[in-house]
């Protein structure tokens, strides 16, 4: 497994974009549980997302859409991740430097490697985490994204409020 420390090594310092927050992003993973997972993450965030399937699908919709950064899944049926990072980072103009951020299940130090080799921005390790998200995608956003209120959040503003618990 990747340290922290590790991680900090291996992976680039990125440089900020500055999307705005409701930006729209590409999560491309064949997983139907991880893709609704992440979304509503994604949701939370305040950002918009499409999903698609695998590798393949990722690739057309970075050529026919205008996201502001793609999630990744490394296996995926038809085309992976790595050979959908690999043709993006060939395409023409400003599509081709898309951040792309790796969501894989192998913490492996040579695997979050590879996933830089390929071209893409940063590692996300699996199960995705809401505040690891949010930490990944900030330097992106040129907002800050939201965070969900906590219980205790919530009580003190109905509290402030007036309003009774329901």
């Amino acid at each position: 497994m990747l340290s922290q420390h590790d991680e900090a090594t291996i992976l680039p310092q990125t440089s900020k974009v500055l999307f705005k927050s409701g930006s729209r992003i590409l999560i491309a993973d064949d997983s139907s549980v991880n893709q609704q997972v992440v979304s509503k993450m994604v949701s939370k965030l305040g950002l918009q997302c499409d999903v698609v399937g695998n590798g393949l699908e990722a690739l057309r919709a970075i050529e026919s859409g205008q996201y502001a950064l793609v999630l990744m899944d490394c296996q995926m049926p038809e085309m992976d991740g790595f050979e959908a990072t690999e043709a993006i980072r060939t395409l023409a103009g400003p599509k081709a430097q898309i951040p792309i951020i790796a969501m894989t299940a192998n913490a492996m130090k040579t695997y979050g490697e590879r996933c830089l080799e390929v071209g893409m921005n940063q590692v996300l390790t699996k199960p995705v985490v809401l505040d690891e998200l949010r930490t990944v995608l900030g330097p992106y956003f040129s907002q800050k994204l939201s965070r969900p209120e906590s219980r205790q959040e919530q009580a003190d503003k109905r509290a402030l409020a007036g309003t009774p618990r329901r």
